[in-house]
């Protein structure tokens, strides 16, 4: 996650909010599992299809990993509950992690929707593109450039239009 500055037009600067490369990013200690020859990546945010080293590996992967991102944020822990690389790739190949809505409670349904659609197991029935997560998410309470909702979910940021605004 990055966050990057840049002038606004009133003279006042904005910030940006990258997410990239999350299948490689590590925790102190995190990248010690691995082997000449084995698969690169963190297995907390690593989709079922990279875990079991297919070929057919594409952008649904980096959705599923935004997905675990998402999953961590709002419930307070990894969607498979262990930071242990090899039982977080056991499990990540045999089980679907615990449902949102069991680990963080009162999370919008819609909200939940969008997470477990982005984390679907298989590829074919994951959200297929960033922007297609972009609009399933724009609408939802919390959602920079959502219109205000009632009584937002207090997990999620409260509703807003404008930009963070940092000093000059």
């Amino acid at each position: 996650v990055g966050v990057k500055g840049r002038r606004g037009a009133k003279g006042g600067a904005e910030s940006e909010v990258k997410v990239g490369d999350c299948g490689d990013a590590e925790l102190e200690g995190d990248g010690a599992w691995r082997q000449a020859g084995s698969f690169s990546g963190a297995p907390r945010f690593m989709a079922p299809e990279q875990a079991s080293r297919t070929s057919d590996v594409d952008a649904r992967a980096d959705i599923y990993a935004v997905g675990a991102i998402l999953y961590n944020m709002v419930a307070g822990v990894m969607p498979y509950g262990t930071h242990e690389p090899h039982k977080t790739l056991m499990l990540l190949m045999t089980e679907p992690p615990p449902a949102l809505d069991s680990v963080a409670k009162d999370i919008p349904p819609a909200f939940v929707e969008v997470v477990e659609a982005a984390m679907a197991r298989p590829p074919e029935d994951r959200i297929a593109t960033a922007a297609e997560l972009g609009r399933r998410l724009e609408p939802l309470p919390g959602a920079v450039g959502a219109a205000p909702r009632a009584a937002p979910s207090t997990h999620l940021a409260p509703p807003t239009t404008t930009p963070v605004q940092l000093p000059a």
